[in-house]
């Protein structure tokens, strides 16, 4: 499902959603096509079922959209040297 689908199908919502096509570029994460987990209203329900599921199976591409904000993009900061 493209984000735009998402917003006019869950307006004013938190989705929990498997990143099934995304890639990075300048920094930043950015998710072209996902798959709904989840909805809810608030972030802090949101965030507690991402936790569970992540701590079920940290291998998906999980995260947590608000379908208030027009763009599905995430900042990267790398911490750390990686060999």
């Amino acid at each position: 499902m493209l984000w735009n689908e998402v917003r006019k199908t869950y307006p004013n919502k938190w989705v929990v959603f498997d990143g099934l096509k995304q890639y990075e570029e300048d920094n930043k994460l950015i998710v072209e096509d996902l798959a709904i987990v989840e909805v809810f209203s608030d972030l802090n329900t949101a965030y507690k079922y991402y936790c569970n599921l992540h701590k079920q199976d940290k291998s998906r591409k999980l995260n947590i959209g608000d379908t208030r904000k027009e763009n599905l993009e995430f900042k990267i900061e790398r911490i750390g040297l990686m060999r």
